[in-house]
């Protein structure tokens, strides 16, 4: 059985494998791709909207992130992770 986690935005429990994780280097938010980072963590959904309410929440501060993380690589790191989601889609919408 697959270890559950929960997004941070939306607070969904799914399989792990099913978010993006983040973890904190250094007070720097990195992404880790292959979830192996030794580092505390949090998950967010591979969707565009979670992405969203979460950048949003991070702008009016009013999440808990459980982990020490400079907001602004925070906010770069879901940037890009919310392109990333948008090319994929991108590239199912183009194969219709």
């Amino acid at each position: 059985m697959a270890p559950k986690r929960c997004c941070i935005a939306c607070r969904n429990i799914k399989n792990k494998t099913e978010f993006f994780r983040i973890v904190s280097v250094n007070n720097s938010a990195q992404y880790d791709m292959k979830q192996k980072v030794n580092a505390r963590g949090i998950y967010v959904c591979k969707n565009k909207d979670c992405i969203e309410n979460l950048i949003n929440k991070l702008n009016r501060k009013k999440v808990n992130l459980k982990i020490l993380v400079d907001n602004q690589s925070l906010l770069n790191v879901l940037e890009y992770l919310k392109c990333e989601v948008e090319e994929k889609n991108s590239g199912k919408n183009e194969g219709k």
